[in-house]
C-alpha cells in the first residue's frame, strides 16, 4: 500500500510541475526573460515594473526638490503643488508596484525566490559596505556622497550578487 501511495504522490507531482511554468534567469543572472512568463504571471510582473518605474520619476523629482542630487534644496519644496504630488505618487505607485511583485513572487518556484533574495542581500550589503566606506572616506577627500552615489553602491551590490547567483545555481 505503502508504494502505491509513494506512486500516487509522485504522479500528482510530475502532474503539477508540468502545469508550473517558472520565470526563466537570462543575461548572466541580470534579467528574467519576460516571454517565459505566462497569464497572470507576465501581467503582474510588467504591472509592478511599469508602476516601480513610474514611482522612480516621481521619486527623482522629489530628491532633486531636496538637493540629495548633489544641488540645493528648492525654496518651495515644502509648499510647491508639483513636488507634493510627486511625493504622494511615489506612495502610491510603489505601493502597487510591491503589491504586483509580491503576487508575482508568490507563484513562482524556490529557484527565483532564491534569486530574488540573492539580489536583495547583494544590493543591501553594496549600499552598506560600500555606502558606509564612502562615507567614512568623505571627510578626508572633500567629498560629499549623494544619492546616486549611494544608488550606485546598490546596484554594484546586486551586480556581483547576479553573477554569483549565475555561477552557483545556473552555470
Amino acid at each position: 500500500m505503502s508504494s502505491l501511495l509513494d506512486i500516487l504522490i509522485a504522479y500528482t507531482n510530475i502532474i503539477f510541475l508540468q502545469k508550473l511554468k517558472m520565470a526563466k534567469i537570462t543575461q548572466k543572472g541580470m534579467w528574467i526573460k519576460i516571454s517565459s512568463l505566462k497569464g497572470a504571471d507576465k501581467e503582474n510582473y510588467i504591472i509592478s515594473n511599469a508602476c516601480l518605474l513610474i514611482g522612480a520619476i516621481a521619486w527623482g523629482f522629489h530628491l532633486a526638490s531636496v538637493g540629495a542630487l548633489g544641488g540645493e534644496y528648492a525654496e518651495d519644496a515644502t509648499t510647491a503643488t508639483e513636488f507634493n504630488i510627486a511625493r504622494i505618487c511615489v506612495v502610491i505607485f510603489w505601493g502597487i508596484g510591491i503589491y504586483f511583485y509580491s503576487k508575482f513572487l508568490a507563484t513562482q518556484d524556490e529557484l527565483l525566490k532564491k534569486y530574488h533574495s540573492y539580489l536583495a542581500v547583494g544590493g543591501f550589503l553594496g549600499f552598506v559596505l560600500i555606502g558606509m566606506i564612502l562615507s567614512l572616506l568623505s571627510p578626508y577627500f572633500g567629498f560629499k556622497p549623494t544619492f546616486y552615489e549611494y544608488l550606485l553602491a546598490s546596484l554594484f551590490g546586486i551586480f556581483l550578487a547576479a553573477f554569483k547567483f549565475h555561477r552557483k545555481y545556473l552555470s
